[in-house]
């Protein structure tokens, strides 16, 4: 069997107001720490639209998303998922907490456990933290998370 891909057209993409409704309550945000390629936040846009994330958080030296490039990756998903820029990932993070959301890292350290090992709670609210591509999470951030998978 061979499957054929579906034009942009039948893809029948969400307006970004109705991405929001449907989306906004889904419980998982994605943090960025530093990224510094505009690229790699663009993918991000893209990978949590087709997973309907419900916000993105930019935080320090990653780029608006009025990023050329940014916008060059997430074709059009900058305009569905909502976003706030922080200049300090630990703004977020501390926001975040004040609204009940488990702060997860996404790093290596000595108490990380695989993402299939990881239970999430079905109406728990997360955020989830991606770090700086040579960095990592910074570990002030690191100290405020809940987890780390």
């Amino acid at each position: 069997m061979t499957s054929i891909k579906k034009t942009m057209a039948e893809l029948e993409r969400l307006s970004p107001n109705e991405y929001a409704k449907n989306y906004a309550e889904n419980g998982l945000i994605i943090v960025c720490d530093n990224l510094r390629s505009a690229f790699n936040v663009g993918s991000i846009f893209r990978t949590g639209d087709a997973f309907g994330v419900s916000k993105v958080l930019l935080c320090g030296i990653t780029c608006p998303i009025d990023n050329r490039e940014l916008q060059k990756t997430a074709l059009g998903a900058e305009c569905s998922i909502p976003s706030m820029y922080y200049q300090n990932t630990t703004d977020a993070i501390q926001e975040l907490k004040k609204e009940k959301f488990k702060i997860i890292a996404l790093e290596q350290t000595s108490d990380a456990i695989s993402l299939s090992s990881f239970s999430f709670a079905k109406n728990q609210k997360y955020a989830l933290v991606i770090g700086n591509e040579v960095e990592g999470v910074a570990y002030s951030v690191l100290k405020l998370c809940d987890h780390t998978i």
